[in-house]
């Protein structure tokens, strides 16, 4: 139950090791609404150094509709120079835009990096079909 975990996660998501921190949002995303308390936390990470942390803080927020996690993602895409990042950002757009209602307008994103597997992801979010 979420309650036991609280504590737990909060100290994670302020842990210096970015996995930590990783895998608190991770878990705060799944819990989702019951979750709630560690948004102010979360929020803190929106600005994280670390990219994938990034990514999982919007995640979390954006599955609570608690802020413009789009505009992070997008950030994170725009920055990264690495290709998994990319496909993270992708995969978390693609979830908050499907899932959680977020809107998501892909001709702000300007990638650093060919896209690789990311280009699957560019294809679905702009409405081309599959080969």
């Amino acid at each position: 139950p979420f309650p036991e975990a609280e504590k737990k996660l909060a100290d994670a998501m302020k842990d210096e090791n970015p996995w930590r921190r990783y895998h608190a949002c991770m878990a705060a995303a799944t819990i989702g609404e019951p979750a709630r308390s560690l948004v102010s936390v979360a929020k803190k990470l929106l600005a994280d150094e670390n990219p994938m942390v990034r990514v999982r803080a919007a995640e979390f927020l954006g599955r609570l509709k608690d802020a413009d996690s789009m505009s992070t993602l997008v950030d994170v895409l725009n920055q990264s120079e690495s290709r998994q990042v990319a496909l993270l950002a992708f995969n978390a757009v693609a979830y908050l835009r499907d899932h959680c209602g977020h809107p998501f307008d892909l001709s702000q994103v300007k990638l650093k990096i060919k896209p690789g597997e990311s280009q699957r992801r560019i294809d679905y979010l702009s409405g081309k079909a599959r080969p």
